[in-house]
């Protein structure tokens, strides 16, 4: 076998137990999965630095061998089975001897994966790295809660990425992020991933990428799907890792339905001056004609110096974010006449109503006190005019007062206004104005759909996706989405690449997705821009990267999008893309909770409990986690409930503490479950109840909160025969 291979292998079960409250549990199979995947490149002609149950010191020079080995290899492997963790976003291998008590320890304690690869990058040529980890951060989150004051214990082998490796460089995981990779029952012979890499590693004649694709097809069926690897490959040239002795077979061409799918998003872009957008389509079809298109694009945008449209200049706006629109209105199909212009077409026109004349005005923009008397008086001169009707009905309607905005909307139904159709499915969907009926909504639905309104066929699909008033069926949803896309509905196009992101209806496709919400942002569509986002800084279905989630996060927040603008500060925060700094951070929060999004005021109260960019102010955090909790969020209420229990900023009162902590409960957060057995384990607002705590930490535990896990283990241990145990 030609060239110089070089691999390092380390496996670990022990983990140390130590004086540290927070430790790692034992595994069954990696020191065999290590020794069988030892004997295993050896056989290929690897020259193996191995170890097994290796502490901090020990894991340190086996990377220290293993990179003066590594300088001249023609291929380096990396592998390594056992604990991970996630710590601040970064993720770390777990020694043997790994204990600790809080989070600044983590750098000391363990590896961090980074270093790992950066050892590997040494390497001259091919360059592979195989985690068989979990890839969870509940480690982290038991240290927040030590250090907060609580109870509980935390075991992972949680591991988060890394940014996107360099040229030449292979990383695969075991498993998807926050998912669990199967250790193996103890007693068996391999875990999933390693029994799959053993069996696929020495095939002869194939491509190292298509071979461990064949990988990660084998855990998935290995695992009925429980669990999924994450491949990130930056090799742009085919590498045999066994050779085979026929003759390759010639170059395989882009296939008809990728060619047809991207026939179908190019028209929207060819005229795009969104560099980011063209990049990603580049990206996304590499290998058709339409990469060459959007190649010449991009170069005839440099070479007329056109720059991607920019931004409104709000007051704080980041530096550093290049944040672009895209050009064009939503593309619905409408019906435009030449009537003259109306002051109820101006001040409650549609744009989404077929009918509509003028510009049409948005929803939330709509001046009821302004429109009413515009929309009678038109109403009143043309009475048979139904646009009048709807939009007298639209009207009423942003007045919240429902009944008379029905009542007008019907009158307009019966004229064959099917956006007066629409708004009473929804009306009755939601029960505004009217008892809420899901089945009658549907119904109206169908009468706008049957017409023709991309709209209410697109509302038809989400009935079927949620099972409101119909059988859910995410068959019949993408359906009746993939109808309203064809009419070039951007909120349809978004909801068929949502389906393929989650795997409803169809199987799970990041690429699918993608593309839906590429062509869905083509059309301004903000979801979907937010979309991009996640699967660029999740690393699903493209390789890791926290600039274009920037990007695509900076477009929507642009266009007035809360979430993308909360997740533009975790960004900040997290040191994603960007330095870290927390500054921008409680900035983009700020500008999020005034649009009302929830989870950017429970970061603002996280914030001001931890002293980041402000002044430590427990009264502070606890107004914004009580906003927060108010509207629903379970993480807030969690937070309210413990500054209850511990008297902090407000006057220790457990039977407080217990009512918020139930709160977020029924919203099925574990820690919320956990900290209910604390409360009845210690008798704090509750009658001292140790039946009931075990019942609590059993719930908590089955939602896999391994604090809770341990503190069952541990009132089990002091109480012996306690019912439940």
């Amino acid at each position: 076998m030609p060239g110089n291979r070089v691999a390092l292998v380390i496996g670990i079960d022990h983990y140390a137990r130590g004086s540290g409250p927070i430790f790692a549990p034992d595994l069954n199979n990696p020191v065999k999965d290590a020794q069988a995947m030892r004997d295993t490149l050896g056989k290929l002609g690897f020259a193996v630095v191995y170890g097994e149950d290796l502490g901090k010191d020990d894991f340190e020079t086996a990377l220290d061998r293993f990179e003066d080995r590594a300088k001249d290899a023609d291929i380096a492997i990396v592998y390594f089975s056992g604990h991970g963790s996630t710590f601040e976003g970064l993720p770390y291998l777990v020694p043997a001897d790994a204990t600790f008590e809080e989070l600044r320890q983590t750098e000391r304690k363990l590896i961090r994966v980074e270093d790992v690869l950066e050892r590997l990058r040494e390497a001259k040529g091919v360059r592979i790295a195989l985690f068989d980890a979990c890839r969870d951060d509940e480690a982290e989150q038991a240290l927040k809660q030590r250090m907060a004051g609580t109870k509980a214990v935390a075991q992972t082998r949680g591991l988060a990425r890394v940014q996107a490796p360099p040229d030449g460089l292979i990383v695969m995981y075991a498993a998807q992020f926050l998912q669990t990779a199967d250790d193996g029952t103890a007693g068996g012979d391999h875990s999933p991933f390693a029994a799959a890499l053993l069996d696929k590693l020495p095939t002869p004649g194939e491509n190292i990428t298509a071979m461990l694709e064949d990988v990660a097809r084998s855990v998935i069926d290995l695992t009925g799907g429980k669990q999924k690897p994450e491949l990130v490959v930056d090799l742009f040239d085919k590498f045999q890792l066994v050779e085979s002795t026929e003759p390759a077979p010639p170059p395989v061409a882009a296939t008809d339905a990728r060619i047809a799918e991207a026939a179908l998003v190019w028209p929207s872009l060819a005229s795009s001056n969104d560099a980011a957008l063209l990049r990603a389509f580049k990206l996304h079809y590499a290998g058709t004609v339409f990469e060459e298109m959007a190649s010449a694009r991009l170069a005839e945008l440099a070479s007329n110096d056109v720059k991607e449209p920019a931004a409104s200049q709000s007051s704080g706006e980041t530096p550093g974010i290049q944040i672009a629109l895209v050009p064009g209105v939503p593309g619905v199909v409408v019906t435009r006449v030449s009537t003259p212009l109306n002051a109820c077409d101006s001040l409650a026109g549609a744009l989404l109503d077929p009918d509509h004349v003028g510009p049409g005005i948005d929803k939330d923009k709509l001046v009821p006190a302004n429109a009413i008397p515009a929309c009678q008086e038109a109403a009143k001169n043309s009475p048979s005019t139904r646009r009048f009707l709807f939009q007298l009905g639209r009207a009423y309607n942003a007045s919240k007062d429902y009944s008379t905005a029905i009542s007008w909307y019907r009158k307009a139904a019966d004229l064959g206004s099917t956006a007066a159709m629409g708004n009473i499915g929804f009306l009755y969907d939601y029960g505004d104005g009217v008892t809420q009926n899901s089945q009658e909504a549907a119904i109206w639905f169908r009468k706008a759909a049957d017409l023709g309104n991309p709209v209410s066929i697109d509302n038809l699909g989400v009935l079927y996706e949620k099972g409101r008033g119909v059988e859910q069926d995410f068959q019949q949803a993408m359906t009746w989405y993939r109808r309203a896309a064809d009419l070039q509905y951007p909120f349809a196009i978004y909801h068929v690449g949502s389906l393929y992101e989650n795997g409803q209806g169809v199987a799970t496709d990041y690429k699918q997705a993608m593309s839906w919400f590429m062509k869905a942002a083509a059309l301004n569509d903000v979801a979907a821009m937010v979309e991009i986002g996640y699967l660029y800084e999740d690393g699903r279905g493209v390789p890791v990267n926290y600039q274009e989630a920037m990007t695509w996060y900076g477009k929507a927040a642009n266009l007035g999008n809360a979430e993308a603008m909360s997740n533009l500060g975790s960004l900040y925060e997290k040191g994603r893309g960007v330095s870290r700094d927390y500054n921008q951070a409680m900035s983009w929060y700020r500008k999020a909770a005034d649009l009302g999004n929830v989870s950017a005021m429970a970061e603002i109260g996280y914030f001001y409990d931890a002293g980041l960019a402000v002044g430590q102010d427990y009264q502070e955090a606890l107004s914004w986690y009580r906003k927060a909790a108010d509207l629903g969020n379970g993480y807030a209420m969690v937070k309210v409930g413990f500054f209850y229990d511990t008297g902090l900023a407000v006057g220790q009162d457990y039977t407080e503490a217990m009512s918020w902590y139930r709160k977020a409960s029924d919203l099925g957060v574990p820690e919320a479950i956990n900290n209910i057995g604390v409360l009845y384990e210690d008798g704090h607002g509750v009658q001292m109840d140790y039946l009931q705590a075990v019942t609590w930490f059993r719930r908590a535990s089955d939602l896999g909160y391994s604090a809770a896990a341990d503190n069952l283990r541990a009132i089990c241990s002091s109480r012996k025969g306690l019912k439940g145990c």
